[in-house]
């Protein structure tokens, strides 16, 4: 396993046409998949991914604590793990 790894490194998957196509589909089906999320959940997605808020940064900002803002988002990112794996992506 660990000469496979190596061998992993020196390869440069974002150049290939197929991965740049993969790539693509992966992107729209999560545009899809969080344009379909609730608009709290949304909102939260938005707020650490998009706007880089931390977790602790988005809790005070909603007033509640960053464990429960964590909580939110695992399940949420489980959420949208299970629509991209439905979709075959």
């Amino acid at each position: 396993n660990d000469g496979y790894e190596r061998f992993h490194e020196f390869i440069d998957y974002d150049n290939t046409p197929e991965n740049q196509a993969i790539e693509e589909m992966v992107r729209q089906s999560l545009r899809n998949i969080l344009d379909l999320l609730p608009p709290k959940d949304y909102e939260l997605i938005y707020e650490l991914y998009f706007k880089n808020r931390s977790e602790k940064e988005y809790a005070q900002m909603l007033g509640v604590s960053q464990q429960a803002i964590h909580v939110r988002k695992k399940r949420i990112l489980k959420k949208i793990k299970n629509n991209l794996d439905e979709q075959g992506c």
